[in-house]
């Protein structure tokens, strides 16, 4: 059987240039009365329209390398157009990822800050 992510690209692809009503109606006959997983489908579209509308900042402590850009792109579903590459030494390593109000960070800064949290409440204890 089909993840709901696969589903939900599969849709994508066939929903392209169509109203939501034509999206939830395309969605519901392929899903049946599986009103969970419609649900959750139509809330993977939801993020994936969404994200396809936000521009995408990816902040990095080095140039990122075109093929590394390229890779990024297409992970992100993206189009490099819609990707702003900034560099910021201070975050030392790792790259921290800005899709709209979210954000994925997954920098060297933030890592340490966390185990500085951790040991700090560790030894309080």
């Amino acid at each position: 059987m089909a993840s709901n992510y696969d589903i939900a690209n599969s849709i994508s692809i066939l929903c392209e240039n169509k109203t939501s009503a034509e999206i939830d109606h395309i969605t519901k006959t392929i899903v049946g009365n599986n009103v969970r997983r419609a649900k959750t489908i139509l809330s993977i579209l939801k993020s994936k329209q969404e994200m396809a509308n936000s521009t995408i900042t990816i902040i990095s402590a080095n140039e990122i390398s075109p093929q590394q850009k390229d890779e990024l792109a297409q992970s992100l579903q993206s189009d490099l157009k819609n990707i702003n590459f900034v560099i910021d030494t201070s975050i030392i390593a790792g790259v921290v990822v800005k899709i709209g109000d979210q954000i994925i960070d997954s920098s060297l800064t933030t890592r340490i800050t966390k185990l500085q949290d951790l040991l700090t409440k560790t030894n309080v204890n």
